[in-house]
């Protein structure tokens, strides 16, 4: 039971035992594997098609980093509006570069695995609630809120 928010059309096969979702062909460098201590360069593609590169630090979570890009500005309760279809605050979240956010319904995470996608050049790129790119409801909120004051 994957909830999805804001995404893009699909773009890439889907691999897994029973997942079904939106998963997109651009996303290797965003959940590239940990680089030490260098900084990532994330594209984050906006809803008018722009882009815009955000540097993400080792230490930073990548959803939480892509969701200050695409709410910059956003007061308190226009935060809590975006996660407001979410169940908890525990509930895990993934996003993407377009700032859509992939999860599993409360009680269905298991080991958090929502499968993978091949890209084009036939790498794969894996998907998981529990990875370090991924983050909870309430960890995102806090930073939103914290970002915009």
């Amino acid at each position: 039971m994957i909830q999805f928010k804001k995404a893009k059309p699909l773009m890439s096969l889907i691999v897994g035992a029973g997942i079904v979702g939106v998963f997109l062909n651009h996303s290797s460098p965003l959940f590239a594997q940990s680089q030490g201590d260098q900084s990532r360069a994330i594209t984050i593609i906006h809803e008018d098609d722009s882009q815009h590169v955000v540097m993400v630090n080792p230490d930073e979570n990548v959803t939480i980093a892509i969701l200050k890009e695409t709410l910059e500005g956003k007061t308190d309760e226009e935060i809590d509006a975006y996660f407001g279809h979410f169940e908890s605050d525990d509930q895990r979240i993934l996003a993407d570069e377009y700032g859509g956010l992939m999860s599993l319904k409360m009680g269905y995470e298991g080991d958090g695995d929502l499968g993978y996608v091949v890209n084009p050049d036939g790498t794969k790129t894996h998907y998981n609630l529990y990875s370090p790119e991924a983050t909870t409801v309430g960890e995102a909120k806090e930073a939103l809120k914290t970002a915009n004051n």
